[in-house]
């Protein structure tokens, strides 16, 4: 055990956060003692403390969506909860997210230490592995390329995490022509180098964005993609999610192994649609597919590209369809898009404080746990009247 270890405790209870950094005193340094959720994982990234204490009695989603961050970031950090009492459920909920044990408040200051000490001289971790998000549709020219871009671009704003996006249209690539970039190093190119691949190479090899994510698409001209094996993509993927905090990939149009192998070890898959009658068939076509396969109903996510509030087919409607809720909406604003795409630029480029924008930040919210604020157009909202 090191002779004085560091950390970091969140809770707005002000007797709490002074009891417990007096009990701890002769073991662990509290180096800060945060009242405000939101900055507490700023201040935890940044510092890399050995133990962080997250008071849990009140805003409790918030403070288990913080917990499941801290652990993706910081695996090897010890996690205490601290509440009134130990509810079951918050028990459950958080040792399958990796917590080192619950505290109740008021404090037994004999278990309280003991509890640390034993985390301390046990100290070790889990190894790092990323959340896996493909975007999907197996009909084409629906909006999978432009939603891919734009949903890492938000989730390396929200989480300024590692966050790569992986295209795994191998035949042609799609993310290259959008972003109007020059691939020197690709899919083909990381298989072929796994054997001698570390931290070093993988980052030196991928192209970064100008706004922080990674990219690791082929060129746009037309390459052999036969040579590429399921288990390629699997190995790959195993490789790349040690490396990364996110994954997020746009897949090609079909259930081909390599499609199917992505999908299984996703987290979440994002299942686009739009409101017509072809793409919603494609849509529960794929939806009940991934059913026979026994995909927990959660990771199965709906997304509705394009969307119309005024349409024969509202999201109630498709949702009776899918039988399974909605689980975002991009407004139908494909001028932009266009746009955007012409110029080779993410919507947080194009567009910053515009309505798609802010649903696109909203989605990478769903997925990561993390709210973001929405941006508003002051300029706009005065000169548009609404402000009376």
């Amino acid at each position: 055990m090191k002779e004085k270890s560091s950390g970091i405790l969140i809770s707005e209870n002000r007797k709490l956060r002074q009891e417990l950094a007096g009990e701890l005193m002769p073991i662990v340094d509290i180096t800060d003692r945060i009242s405000d959720i939101s900055k507490g994982y700023a201040t935890i990234r940044e510092k890399k403390t050995d133990l962080v204490f997250l008071d849990v009695s009140r805003q409790e989603n918030d403070i288990l969506n913080l917990a499941g961050r801290i652990k993706k970031i910081q695996p090897q950090t010890d996690l205490f909860m601290i509440n009134s009492r130990k509810d079951p459920d918050l028990l459950l909920r958080g040792f399958r997210m990796g917590i080192t044990d619950f505290l109740t408040y008021p404090f037994d200051n004999a278990e309280l230490a003991g509890s640390v000490r034993r985390a301390l001289d046990g100290s070790g971790g889990i190894s790092k592995s990323a959340d896996i998000f493909p975007v999907f549709s197996l009909k084409g020219g629906i909006g999978v390329t432009s939603t891919a871009i734009n949903l890492a671009d938000h989730i390396h704003d929200l989480t300024r995490d590692r966050v790569l996006l992986l295209d795994l249209n191998l035949f042609m690539g799609d993310i290259s022509g959008y972003l109007n970039i020059d691939i020197t190093y690709t899919p083909y190119d990381l298989i072929k180098d796994m054997e001698r691949m570390d931290e070093n190479l993988l980052f030196s090899s991928l192209f970064q964005h100008p706004n922080g994510f990674y990219i690791l698409t082929t060129p746009e001209e037309i390459s052999d993609s036969d040579q590429v094996t399921a288990n390629d993509i699997m190995h790959m993927l195993s490789l790349l999610e040690q490396h990364f905090d996110y994954i997020v990939i746009d897949c090609p149009h079909d259930f081909s192994d390599r499609t199917l192998e992505v999908c299984t070890r996703a987290d979440r898959v994002l299942v686009m649609t739009q409101q017509n009658i072809p793409t919603v068939k494609s849509a529960l076509k794929v939806i009940e597919f991934f059913r026979e396969l026994n995909f927990d109903k959660k990771k199965i996510q709906v997304i509705i590209n394009r969307y119309l509030k005024k349409n024969d087919m509202d999201d109630v409607d498709l949702e009776k369809i899918f039988r399974q809720k909605i689980f975002s909406t991009i407004d139908n604003n494909y001028p932009l898009f266009s746009m955007a795409a012409n110029q080779g630029k993410t919507l947080n480029q194009a567009d910053k404080k515009g309505k798609i924008n802010n649903e696109m930040k909203a989605l990478a919210g769903n997925l990561t746990g993390i709210k973001p604020h929405e941006e508003k157009d002051w300029k706009k909202i005065i000169s548009g009247g609404l402000l009376g």
